[in-house]
């Protein structure tokens, strides 16, 4: 898994009597190899260890962070350890703040929504809706629009429940991630008394909270949101739910971003074919202009001899690296006179594409017709297909 560029590894005993290993590459889980009890009671040992644990505890849950392994070394940035009756599980997560150091410029943004963002940034104030759903990249956006404000220029405060990672000359106030509303509540209205320049919230629960930030938005500062939702549009209907009152709630609303995360088809050994038109048509594909289209090798790669080989750019995963796509949505005047009339959801659309804008739908088949990805993947993220077990691929180490 090391190897492979694995981000998250996890052991965990199952009901036939073994261990269980499941690795994370790009946020996408493969199985691997299964151990028997002895070996794995000696990994799990043998990280507890590494970070600094009780060895001899192997039923209490422990937590420990800043060990490393394998060759080249990789920062662990996190060892959770318990045990029971039916064996011992281990969660390793492995460079974690590496995940979270891209700029906006790196995230995937279309050229036009860049212009957008930057636009945003230099207005200076107002509220900013961040959305995606869990697991699809949301503490990385929020982490890049923080990282364009010069740190050492701004006053620049965060409020977040376990901050995965530092930000460098950020003063980040921490929550436990089971904090109340109430405990968001008081931090939040502690922070807003500080008059930060740029304030960035990863989760609003408490309708008070909302509004002391359009408080601070109104005295001129810009404000960041983080939002659970699948679309520009889901983002704005739960704020305008969250606040209670649509005349507060669009008041200081500058833009919405929302996205999601897809893997990137292995440059080295993707596959073309030749799509169907009418497959095409119906993703408003232009079947004369699209000639071909790729998708992840079904197939294992073969020598001159007719021997398996891996494929060494990708480890065998068939993707590697993930981007990111994204629909904006500027809050102007006339979106907040559509709402305000009582307009329809087909008012609104009507609006976002007067601002030439396109969906998320629209960024990510782009995205296909490039080649960077396939349909099917686009098809799994879209539809929020689940990281369970069943949809957990096999791969060797």
């Amino acid at each position: 898994p090391l190897r492979k560029g694995a981000s998250r590894i996890e052991v965990a005993p199952s009901p036939d009597g073994v261990q269980q290993v499941r690795y994370f590459v790009d946020g996408y889980p493969y199985t691997h190899r299964s151990m028997g009890k002895a070996e794995a009671s000696a990994a799990i040992g043998y990280m507890r260890q590494v970070a600094a644990m009780d060895v001899s505890d192997r039923r209490r849950p422990q937590k420990s962070s800043g060990a490393s392994t394998g060759r080249p070394a990789k920062n662990v940035g996190e060892v959770t350890t318990a045990g029971s009756s039916a064996g011992e599980m281990m969660v390793i997560e492995l460079d974690i703040a590496k995940r979270y150091e891209l700029r906006l410029g790196e995230m995937g943004f279309s050229e036009d929504q860049l212009q957008t963002l930057q636009a945003s940034i230099d207005r200076g104030s107002g509220i900013v809706l961040t959305a995606a759903p869990k697991g699809q990249g949301l503490t990385s956006l929020l982490y890049a629009l923080v990282r364009a404000h010069d740190a050492f220029v701004y006053h620049i405060q965060t409020v977040e429940r376990d901050p995965p990672a530092e930000l460098e000359g950020v003063t980040q106030n921490k929550l436990p991630t089971n904090a109340s509303a109430a405990d968001e509540f008081k931090q939040v209205n502690w922070v807003v008394s500080n008059e930060p320049d740029v304030l960035m919230v990863g989760q609003v629960d408490d309708p008070r909270s909302a509004i002391e930030l359009i408080k601070l938005a109104k005295a001129g500062k810009r404000v960041y949101v983080g939002v659970r939702a699948g679309s520009t549009f889901e983002a704005l209907a739960a704020w305008r739910k969250l606040v209670g009152d649509d005349r507060a709630a669009l008041s200081e609303l500058d833009l919405i971003v929302s996205g999601r995360v897809v893997r990137q088809l292995c440059m080295a050994c993707k596959v073309a074919y030749t799509p169907d038109p009418d497959a095409l048509r119906k993703m408003n594909l232009s079947p004369d202009r699209v000639g071909q289209l790729f998708q992840a090798r079904t197939q294992p790669l073969r020598d001159q001899r007719g021997n398996e080989v891996p494929c060494e750019f990708c480890g065998d995963l068939r993707f590697k690296g993930r981007l990111g796509i994204y629909e904006t949505l500027v809050v102007s005047d006339e979106v907040r006179s559509v709402i305000a009339a009582g307009g329809s959801s087909e008012q609104l659309k009507a609006v976002f594409r007067k601002q030439r804008q396109r969906y998320l739908q629209e960024m990510a088949l782009a995205r296909v017709e490039a080649g960077d990805t396939s349909i099917q993947e686009v098809l799994r993220v879209l539809r929020g297909e689940s990281s369970s077990s069943r949809s957990t691929e096999r791969a060797t180490a």
